[in-house]
């Protein structure tokens, strides 16, 4: 007895061989087992790939994303601070001066400044070092942001190109505590080569414009930088802060000593050059009505 075919199942024969028409046929037995997928492609292989590209791409997404975050806290970390903004309100500077301006053979900071801050223990950060290496670059910038004041020295001996750019960008920037000394105006004519002058001259002259515009402190000596930042730190400390330094105390009531005859001088100036101008109005008033 034959078995019998289900209806779904037709015969059909193109005249040498005879198949089954909705009967799937079998896969063909490969010759050869390929050593890789990628000796014989197959329909997963294309597959595969796009998955693997799919997530190379949003791995490579995630770490763009992840990158700019850090990349834009850390850029917020450093300018926010030079552009009178903290992150932190009270979190402590780790410097009160960063020592910027002159370097190479000068020898301002090493033979005056540093000695007077070091006697009133005024901490400070000195960008100038016998030997330079890239991990400065870092070290400098976390000093920019982590300091009160900011003092540039232009000696005339010294080019000075990258001071002029950095107080330029710190007074653009509205650095609130940006002091610059001006050594021997007078000087940068006879030490600067005549093909330089003009283009020192007129540098000067901007970067003095800036200042001005900006309201930063110009001064023409060492010793009234000095004076400045006794009164910028010290004289800016609560008398509990102050007394609690002992190399700040005397300085501190110096300041303040200062400052109330100062006060004194002008109340004075002011109550007596008022009484002393309206006899002065009413003799010149009298003296035109008798003409």
């Amino acid at each position: 007895m034959k078995p019998s075919i289900p209806s779904s199942i037709t015969m059909a024969s193109n005249g040498t061989d005879t198949c089954l028409v909705g009967v799937p046929s079998p896969p063909p037995t490969p010759t050869s087992l390929p050593e890789s997928p990628m000796d014989s492609p197959t329909d997963s292989a294309p597959y595969s790939c796009a998955s693997t590209a799919a997530d190379d791409t949003a791995s490579l997404k995630s770490w763009f994303e992840t990158s700019f975050s850090s990349a834009s806290r850390n850029l917020q970390r450093w300018t926010l601070p030079i552009l009178g903004k903290s992150q932190d309100p009270e979190a402590e500077p780790l410097y009160n001066v960063f020592l910027g301006g002159s370097c190479g053979h000068t020898v301002w900071r090493s033979e005056i400044v540093i000695p007077y801050l070091k006697k009133r223990a005024i901490t400070y950060y000195d960008p100038q070092r016998p030997v330079w290496s890239e991990h400065m670059i870092y070290e400098e910038a976390l000093a920019k942001e982590s300091s009160r004041l900011f003092l540039f020295v232009l000696d005339p001996g010294t080019i000075n190109a990258t001071s002029f750019l950095e107080i330029a960008y710190f007074a653009a920037r509205r650095a609130p505590k940006l002091v610059v000394v001006f050594l021997g105006r007078r000087e940068w004519s006879d030490q600067a080569h005549p093909m330089d002058l003009p283009d020192r001259i007129r540098t000067c002259n901007l970067l003095e414009a800036i200042l001005k515009r900006h309201s930063v402190p110009m001064l023409t000596s060492i010793n009234d930088a000095l004076d400045y930042i006794d009164d910028m730190i010290i004289g800016s400390k609560t008398f509990t802060a102050a007394m609690s330094e002992p190399l700040q105390r005397v300085p501190y009531i110096q300041l303040k000593a200062k400052r109330a005859v100062e006060a004194t001088k002008t109340a004075a100036r002011d109550s007596f050059g008022q009484r002393g101008l309206e006899p002065m109005t009413q003799s010149v008033s009298v003296a035109c009505a008798n003409h």
